[in-house]
């Protein structure tokens, strides 16, 4: 599935029913969902897998009613940088341990800081390794873009 018609399916909302019939980049939206913290992949779930009303929304995540719109946009925010839209391109090959920092960081907005502290590493490896994520990141997307321009 191209890049742009996920990223067409996250802005409109689009209903995604069941993983079982995900497209390989939705199969990966589902996965990254499910590494999220258990209050905002329910959000999630609720408000674009299983769209519901903001009240159902409300009560079920334990949020104020007038906050759920900016809560799920702050998600879908981190859903399109770079380091996450690259994560979800076909075949995209990052070690286990950087994946794992990438989603950590750009998916789920844990701040360089506390990753360093929870993970023992020093804040400036953290940030060495996040730049070097990054630079990974748009190399995935350019060549996922080169292969689309060849494939028209």
């Amino acid at each position: 599935m191209p890049l742009q018609t996920f990223s067409d399916q996250l802005e409109a909302g689009e209903k995604i029913r069941s993983s079982n019939h995900l497209g390989p980049a939705q199969g990966e939206l589902a996965w990254l969902v499910g590494q999220l913290p258990d209050r905002e992949r329910l959000l999630f779930e609720l408000t674009v897998f299983n769209p519901q009303s903001h009240r159902v929304v409300a009560s079920a995540v334990g949020l104020p009613l007038g906050s759920i719109s900016r809560h799920r946009r702050r998600m879908m925010q981190r859903f399109r940088q770079p380091i996450a839209k690259a994560l979800f391109c076909a075949g995209s090959q990052l070690d286990p341990p950087m994946r794992s920092l990438a989603v950590e960081h750009a998916v789920k907005g844990t701040p360089i800081r506390r990753i360093a502290r929870d993970t023992g590493m020093s804040y400036g490896l953290v940030r060495q390794k996040i730049a070097f994520i990054k630079g990974w990141a748009k190399a995935q997307l350019n060549q996922e873009r080169a292969a689309m321009s060849k494939q028209e």
